[in-house]
């Protein structure tokens, strides 16, 4: 047996075609080699079978609410375009925040006022009603035809600024201030526009035709325009009247306001003024602004300008004792006294410039108007007047320290200084430049005596015994 198994090994080793072979194993079957070749090319690679698994093979990505505000991304085939924020989603309230809240950018947010919490309201007195005191309210773009009053502490805010941010008095009846701030509360106004206001009713006369403050802590104005406002006193606004409460007004345009009696523009008491215009204003008294009983401080950007008045202080009238300091008075016009200033009671005025003003009386530049007045570090140049161009003086006593007087001109007489009446003053290192037809005239009845001087020198004058002596 095995030298058979021998042969065929040896067999199944040679050359050439072995179909036919035969070959028969241990249990004597004998298998033949048909030499067809398998063709079979089925790659069907079906698994289905009969038992359904428990294994889910779907590969759809399920849709994303990160948030969890019941709105899916959009990046995932939903519509919340904030995924991140919960307050965001498509049935949103739009809020006055610069935020697409509602998913939908042709909502918008003009007409809209909201509080911090994201509450909106559609007027802004509605608003600061339910507002916390402190809190913010926010402002979008629009015209808001109410007139508003604070009585907490709160902050008014115009989103998108002063020029697109209107709130108007003009339309409610019956009329008063458009802003009124009642009680000793702190305010701040940023970026509005107020007008259309004709004041608040105190002692049978109407005070701050825009906004009247007059009893607050302290008011906040900044980069707001005033405009188109009336009222006795204090056309564009009246500040706190509280001593020491002081009122800070920044970048803020008083244009176009209208006082029977004083303060055009504006009439103050204690603050500081810092890069502020007043132009285009009128008044009986002080078209630009009034300065009463306390101190006024503007920076050398601050600018009274092409403001009238129907009597005296065109640009401004200092009152009472109050200070006004800083800033540049110019091309203003009054009928009687004072083109660029007019000075009552005791009044004061420091580092200013006051230029080109003019006046169709006395006093193109600065008018005293009795009592006494101090003028400390003031430029007077290029006013024009009847008579003193620079500065007139009606039965007042006064003070000049350092100031200086340019090119004034006045049709009749006092180029640069005109004191009538019982009237006086003690000058020390004060200049005269180019002032015509004279420097100084001292007027008493029919009488005028002129003295000139072309150096800066200390001097006093006394009308009453037309002498100026020199030291």
């Amino acid at each position: 047996m095995n030298a058979l198994l021998i042969l065929a090994l040896a067999a199944c080793g040679g050359s050439g075609d072995d179909t036919g072979t035969t070959a028969t194993d241990d249990s004597g079957t004998t298998s033949v080699d048909s030499g067809e070749t398998d063709t079979d090319t089925d790659t069907d690679t079906d698994t289905d079978t009969a038992t359904d698994t428990a294994t889910d093979t779907d590969t759809d990505t399920p849709p994303v609410d990160a948030d969890g505000d019941g709105f899916p991304s959009l990046a995932s085939g939903g519509t919340d375009c904030d995924d991140d924020d919960p307050e965001i989603h498509p049935d949103a309230v739009e809020a006055c925040d610069g935020v697409d809240n509602d998913c939908d950018e042709t909502s918008g947010e003009d007409g809209v006022v909201s509080l911090e919490d994201g509450t909106s309201k559609a007027t802004i007195q509605s608003a600061l009603d339910i507002a916390s005191p402190g809190e913010t309210v926010t402002v979008c773009p629009g015209t808001y035809a109410e007139t508003l009053v604070i009585d907490q502490d709160q902050t008014l805010l115009g989103l998108e600024g002063a020029e697109r941010t209107i709130v108007d008095g003009n339309s409610p009846q019956p009329k008063a201030s458009t802003i009124e701030v009642r009680g000793r509360i702190d305010v701040r106004l940023e970026g509005l526009t107020v007008t259309g206001g004709n004041g608040t009713m105190n002692d049978g006369s109407r005070w701050g035709g825009g906004v009247y403050a007059g009893q607050s802590n302290g008011l906040e104005v900044v980069d707001c325009i005033i405009s188109g406002n009336e009222a006795d006193f204090g056309g564009g606004l009246i500040g706190t009247g509280l001593y020491p409460a002081s009122d800070t007004i920044e970048h803020t345009v008083f244009e176009s306001n209208t006082a029977t009696m004083g303060g055009g523009g504006f009439l103050l008491f204690h603050g500081t003024l810092t890069g502020v215009t007043a132009r285009d204003n009128e008044a009986g008294y002080g078209g630009g602004g009034n300065v009463w009983y306390w101190d006024v401080t503007a920076d050398s950007t601050t600018s009274l300008e092409l403001n009238h008045a129907t009597v005296a202080g065109g640009g401004l009238m200092v009152y009472d004792e109050g200070t006004w300091s800083g800033g540049t008075i110019s091309t203003n016009t009054a009928v009687e006294l004072g083109g660029g200033v007019v000075i009552r009671s005791d009044g004061n005025l420091e580092d200013t410039t006051v230029s080109s003003n003019t006046s169709d009386g006395l006093g193109g530049g600065v008018g005293v108007d009795e009592d006494v007045y101090e003028l400390t570090n003031v430029v007077v140049q290029d006013n024009v007047a009847t008579s003193g161009a620079g500065l007139a003086t009606q039965s007042a006593s006064g003070q000049l320290d350092t100031v200086v007087f340019s090119g004034n001109a006045a049709s009749s007489s006092g180029g640069g200084l005109y004191l009538v009446g019982k009237s006086s003053l003690t000058a020390s290192a004060t200049e005269f430049s180019g002032d015509t037809p004279d420097d100084i005239t001292l007027a008493r009845g029919a009488e005028t005596t002129t003295y000139e001087t072309a150096e800066s020198r200390d001097f006093s004058c006394d009308v009453l015994t037309q002498a100026c002596t020199w030291r």
